[in-house]
């Protein structure tokens, strides 16, 4: 009588309670889910922002070497401004005070050329670290996703086995009390 009635109320409670189990699995993975679309639509952001970034860098590059062009041509007008005054005044600009300045404004020509160049290949190279940098964020919340994903799975696997392993214990206690009272 009663023992076998405690073992109906003790399946039945570990029914209800896996019904339980079982919303909360659904929440669960639902939770899981969520949180990977929340970390892949963060990782979309870091890849549009490499890509506006790659942008970016292509403008500067473009707008450098237009500087670049600019700046030679400046040098060069500048050199043949100077040789034409100096041409102009009788002097000879192959020797002397005259080839001094037409040589000190090319050297200078040159190094301005350069420091130009260096600083588009840093800017350059900014961009590069910088979309880089985009693409790891992207990556590694992406991976974070998939753990948020994953971990919620395996809470519920170890909760599953946990709820599993006290329903027996419940459940094993009330069919030894039912055979150790005997029958009715």
């Amino acid at each position: 009588g009663l023992g076998a009635a405690g073992a109906v109320g003790s399946i039945a409670g570990a029914f209800g309670g896996y019904q339980a189990n079982q919303a909360q699995a659904q929440m669960m993975r639902q939770l899981g889910r969520a949180q990977q679309q929340a970390y892949d639509a963060a990782a979309d952001i870091d890849d549009i922002n490499a890509g506006i970034t790659l942008q970016q860098q292509r403008v500067a590059v473009e707008q450098g070497n237009f500087n670049l062009r600019s700046l030679k041509s400046k040098g060069a007008q500048v050199i043949s401004t100077q040789r034409a005054v100096m041409g102009a005044s009788g002097l000879a600009t192959t020797s002397g005070t005259p080839a001094l300045i037409l040589t000190d404004t090319a050297a200078q020509l040159a190094l301005d050329t350069e420091a130009m160049r260096l600083n588009n290949r840093r800017a350059k190279w900014g961009f590069d670290v910088q979309a880089t940098n985009y693409r790891n964020a992207s990556a590694q919340k992406r991976h974070a996703g998939r753990a948020a994903a994953a971990g919620a799975v395996a809470l519920l696997r170890r909760a599953a086995v946990h709820v599993r392993d006290a329903a027996r214990q419940r459940a094993v206690p009330h069919l030894d009390a039912a055979h150790a009272v005997g029958p009715g």
